[in-house]
């Protein structure tokens, strides 16, 4: 009787060890290592300059570029040409030509065109092999970056309060100034999000801390616009995860009817006298939103004088477009005034299209959590996108969870 209920107990230890060891072990692929790097530099920090690390981040984006053509190399089965990649491709060519007969076709430039293209390369493996998989790596590399942001602003906001660029007046750190940090936060939170919700699931308190870190560092970055809609996402994401909210009430059509409410709002109502007493009054905002109106109103001129295919991309050296404060920018503060500025009509309707394909693909899943969860953070992207620009890696991995979400669906078997 003894052996026997030794037997039992030592059986119930092994099964207990065995639940652990399978909890903390997993199996690295070489797919797997290469996806994660081809991440870190698609996602590289951006304002490292700043801080003296530029030659790290230009190294980890290299390194990128050369793990994702490792990835195509080792993983051609998984790629399935599909609409996005033409789509994709065009925009490369239409944003390249008008850049290359009137703009600054720099090294630069070119290789953040590349970007894309390497960002579809990735995903597109990502998706046919094995979509939790690459949102568990993508959600990794992500979360490094932003941490590791968060740590270095928490450690020198006591001696920088303003940031790192004292000279030209921008508050830089190393994801870069003000409202370029939501090139991270969105596809961190949304990932995570992602990962979550599905199959009824709470957010876990892992999600809800890093909804709290990108808050956090919106706050102290001074970044209003991106603070307040990250912020408004976050909270519809947990009410809907909560049950408060249902997926009838959120779906693609809903979210570009705000984008578009708010574009013919804020860029061309303005100044009309009730809606500029809302928006002082309201919003709490001086009817420049904080010198943009000036750079919309430039904008609109020069568009008119060369409105099919554009000006091209400008550096600050030939740039048109400044505000009232005499700050030199390179876009035009609104993602839609800036595309019809820099790539014309043919450049709008390229971009349109991918936006409008993501819709149609959201709203053919608007049953799924996962297309609810990416169309939340997708409308508040496409908002922010009324004060700034979406020419970003962060925007298009965004955009290409909704074009791949009936995997992704399918994967994370969401309700």
């Amino acid at each position: 009787m003894n052996d026997f209920n030794r037997r039992i107990t030592n059986r119930a230890r092994y099964d207990i060890l065995e639940s652990i060891r399978r909890r903390l072990s997993f199996s690295i692929s070489l797919l797997d290592v290469l996806i994660f790097i081809s991440y870190l530099g698609l996602f590289a920090p951006v304002g490292m300059g700043v801080i003296g690390m530029q030659d790290f981040a230009y190294r980890i984006q290299l390194l990128g570029i050369a793990a994702t053509i490792a990835l195509v190399c080792t993983s051609l089965r998984f790629i399935k040409i599909d609409i996005i990649f033409f789509l994709t491709l065009v925009m490369c060519v239409v944003y390249f030509v008008p850049t290359m007969l009137y703009g600054d076709l720099s090294q630069y430039y070119i290789k953040t065109l590349l970007y894309f293209l390497q960002l579809w390369c990735v995903m597109n493996i990502g998706v046919n092999s094995n979509p939790r998989r690459m949102l568990r790596i993508a959600l990794l590399a992500l979360s490094i970056v932003v941490i590791a942001n968060a740590l270095f602003m928490v450690m020198n906001l006591p001696s920088h309060p303003d940031g790192f660029s004292d000279k030209v007046n921008l508050e830089m750190w190393p994801l870069g100034h003000k409202n370029q940090f939501r090139d991270w936060f969105f596809p961190l939170v949304v990932t995570s999000a992602l990962l979550d919700f599905c199959k009824k699931k709470r957010p876990s308190v892992v999600t809800i801390l890093l909804m709290i870190v990108v808050v956090w560092c919106s706050v102290s970055a001074n970044s209003a616009t991106s603070t307040t809609i990250l912020t408004l996402c976050c909270c519809i994401a947990l009410l809907h995860a909560f049950g408060v909210i249902h997926n009838r009430g959120i779906n693609s059509v809903v979210g570009l009817s705000i984008y578009i409410v708010v574009f013919v709002f804020c860029v061309l109502l303005r100044r009309v006298p009730l809606l500029s007493s809302f928006i002082t009054q309201v919003l709490k905002r001086d009817m420049t939103f904080t010198g943009r109106a000036e750079i919309w109103d430039t904008a609109m001129r020069r568009i008119v004088e060369r409105p099919l295919i554009g000006r091209g991309y400008h550096d600050i050296t030939t740039t048109e477009l400044i505000t009232p404060y005499g700050q030199i920018v390179t876009h035009a503060h609104d993602a839609l005034l800036d595309t019809l500025y820099k790539y014309g009509i043919v450049g709008l309707v390229v971009i349109s299209c991918l936006v409008f394909v993501c819709i149609w693909r959201l709203y053919s899943f608007k049953n799924s959590s996962a297309a609810v969860v990416v169309t939340i953070f997708l409308t508040g992207f496409l908002v922010c996108g009324v004060f700034g620009e979406l020419y970003d890696i962060g925007f298009h991995y965004v955009l290409y969870l909704g074009f791949y979400i009936n995997k992704i669906s399918d994967s994370l078997r969401c309700r």
